[in-house]
């Protein structure tokens, strides 16, 4: 009885935690006219993806999707620059597990002008992925870095990648301190020597890309 009297008392503390966290974001994006990031893991990529993905720039039609969204930095990347065309659209999947990251993505999105073209689906990659009714030209993997998690995001989303299509994973070389099973290394690995002869690999450095040739 005590140990559960504990577990309420600290699920109730994080509630509270976050009704706090929520409304002092929220009166710190009201009436803000530009975007709101609070880091930037995508300014170093810049280089690479406008040259991988050169190909569907401004083309009519590109599905994309992102599996971790955090804050919509890359997302509004991707709908500047890449997702210009008639009818490209961004399916744009997160947990957000804190307020801050969703209240800054729907702020950021809206910021843009871009949401139009966004679908935001809160909830697990894995689930998503399982359960989607469309495939995809572009796949951006980014959401879990536990490497089971990551394994299971790549394999599935090979499922929903259409012949021709990208697909990218993110911090390949994320915290090389840490046990190869709580970082996406060995999870890209496995999943590249799994798909061998299915993919040309065009780019293999923090960040690995290949496109679907079967």
């Amino acid at each position: 009885m005590i140990w559960q009297a504990l577990d309420w008392v600290t699920m109730r503390a994080a509630d509270v935690h976050r009704a706090m966290e929520r409304r002092r974001v929220t009166r710190e994006l009201a009436n803000l006219p530009q975007y709101s990031f609070t880091d930037d893991y995508v300014s170093r990529h810049i280089d690479n993806w406008t040259r991988l993905l050169a190909p569907w720039q401004g083309a009519a039609g590109v599905r994309m999707l992102e599996l971790g969204s955090y804050e919509g930095r890359s997302a509004v990347w991707f709908l500047q620059n890449v997702l210009t065309g008639e009818g490209a659209g961004l399916v744009c999947v997160d947990v957000f597990y804190r307020p801050r990251w969703e209240l800054r993505f729907d702020h950021n999105i809206r910021v843009s002008g871009k949401g139009g073209r966004v679908t935001k689906v809160k909830g697990q990659a894995a689930e998503f992925l399982a359960a989607a009714p469309e495939s995809f030209d572009i796949i951006y993997v980014d959401a879990s870095h536990e490497a089971r998690d990551v394994l299971l995001d790549g394999m599935l989303s090979w499922r929903r990648l259409t012949p021709g299509g990208m697909l990218i994973f993110d911090d390949y070389l994320w915290e090389q301190e840490r046990s190869a099973t709580r970082r996406p290394q060995l999870a890209i690995d496995l999943f590249l020597e799994n798909f061998a002869g299915q993919y040309d690999l065009v780019l293999k450095e923090y960040q690995v890309a290949i496109r679907r040739v079967r």
